[in-house]
């Protein structure tokens, strides 16, 4: 008798044992679980305010009376760019860059020049003192832009942003009208917004936007 209880005892002895064991190896893999969620959760982001636009803020102002982009407003630092001589009034350039097609690339500082070998050319204006058309200077706001110019329309309620003359292609060019257009050319130092205005012959010009204001402008002097 005093031999089973003996046996009866030990055994639950190595059960009381074992239970504890298995108590604390189910506690340190709670805990490591726990420890393994505490370092791994994150805590939530919230999403961040978008900013408010300079296109919303702008105050559409009527001014018919004013008149159209001419030929006659394209000039630069006092010289005409339909002059063939354009290049050849601010020489000696600071640089000149020809690729293997030909197309050479006058640079003067405050502008550049670009003159293709099918006779094309552009000027690509980033600084701030050069005289432009209309006298659009690089630092203007996009309001000052567009105020001088004639706003027949409120750019916004136009599907191609057209805000004066008529976006109508004859041949392969628009003439006499001016656009808005948000899918600009980022290459020029803008952010995809453009002001397009094109005039009743070949050059036009295209001023980019970055923040709300000029980053450069692009006077092309002929349609390519």
């Amino acid at each position: 008798m005093k031999r089973y209880c003996s046996v009866i005892f030990a055994a639950m002895l190595v059960f009381s044992l074992a239970a504890c064991g298995m108590s604390e190896e189910k506690q340190a893999t709670t805990t490591q679980v726990m420890k393994l969620t505490t370092t791994t959760t994150q805590p939530p982001t919230t999403a961040k305010e978008p900013e408010a636009s300079f296109l919303v803020e702008y105050e559409f102002v009527s001014n018919i009376n004013i008149s159209y982009l001419s030929t006659g407003d394209l000039v630069v630092n006092g010289v005409s760019l339909t002059n063939k001589n354009f290049p050849r009034k601010f020489d000696p350039p600071l640089n000149i860059e020809i690729d293997e097609y030909g197309n050479k690339e006058y640079d003067y500082g405050a502008f550049r020049y670009f003159e293709d070998s099918d006779g094309s050319g552009a000027v690509h204006i980033i600084g701030k003192t050069v005289l432009t058309p209309r006298n659009i200077q690089v630092g203007d706001s996009f309001q000052e832009v567009m105020n001088k110019f004639p706003q027949e329309r409120d750019f916004r309620t136009t599907p191609d942003g057209n805000f004066y003359g008529v976006m109508e292609l004859r041949g392969d060019f628009y003439y006499d009208c001016g656009r808005v257009n948000e899918g600009g050319d980022p290459q020029y130092g803008g952010e995809g917004l453009t002001i397009s205005i094109f005039s009743e012959s070949d050059p036009w010009i295209k001023v980019h936007f970055e923040g709300g204001l000029v980053s450069s402008i692009m006077v092309y002097l002929t349609r390519f």
